[in-house]
């Protein structure tokens, strides 16, 4: 289990907010007022770095705790991006999915499409994800 499971849900819902349709999160700054957390890498995941007594130091990837602040519960498996856009996180594009599913989605999105040979690993690929 990662360190950051630890931390109660109702802890980090106290702690942050998130809005499902733009997939903005926010924390509470100085125990007053909402604050963005800004993402620093708009093409790969996003890792937000929290410290909360007693529960410590840890980071958490800005989709896994989007996903338990709107559904109040941690993944089962892995979250993938539908579509293929890491810092994308709101709730319409993360799905919680096996880890056989995420890798095939990492071949989809790294595989060189061309229009107009008729590869079938390609489409085997492709119908897998659809």
């Amino acid at each position: 289990m990662a360190k950051y499971h630890k931390i109660p849900i109702w802890v980090l819902r106290d702690w942050f907010r998130y809005d499902p349709e733009t997939g903005d999160i926010y924390r509470l700054a100085f125990g007053r007022r909402w604050k963005k957390v800004i993402n620093t890498q708009p093409y790969d995941y996003h890792n937000i770095g929290i410290y909360i007594k007693p529960y410590g130091r840890s980071y958490i990837h800005a989709h896994t705790l989007a996903w338990v602040l709107y559904y109040g519960h941690w993944p089962r498996q892995t979250i993938d991006h539908i579509n293929f856009k890491k810092s994308d996180n709101r709730i319409a594009n993360p799905r919680d999915v096996p880890l056989s599913v995420n890798v095939l989605s990492r071949i989809h999105r790294e595989y060189k499409y061309d229009e107009d040979d008729d590869n079938e690993q390609w489409m085997e690929v492709h119908n897998v994800l659809a």
